[in-house]
């Protein structure tokens, strides 16, 4: 496991609001793999595929991108996060 401890459970409005968060990296190994996900407001969020979010939830985590599906007024769209490619200096 890649990430161990005691977590605590969320209320729908600590969720994370897929609409202001951006990836900023995926972490991948053999038996599990997760994303870590900040919010507009600076908070992190470890994420995993079944997660809920604000309205939906994560269904799959790629190398360099996050997928939840995201229900709003009775329509589902799916919310795709890409990891921003940084230049090396």
């Amino acid at each position: 496991m890649l990430v161990a401890g005691d977590f605590e459970k969320t209320t729908a409005s600590e969720l994370v609001d897929m609409n202001s968060a951006h990836l900023v990296g995926v972490m991948w190994g053999q038996e599990d793999k997760f994303a870590l996900v900040e919010d507009g407001d600076g908070f992190g969020y470890i994420l995993r595929v079944g997660d809920r979010v604000r309205s939906g939830r994560v269904v799959s985590i790629r190398k360099s991108s996050l997928t939840a599906r995201v229900t709003l007024y009775g329509i589902t769209n799916q919310v795709v996060l890409k990891m921003e490619k940084t230049e090396a200096k």
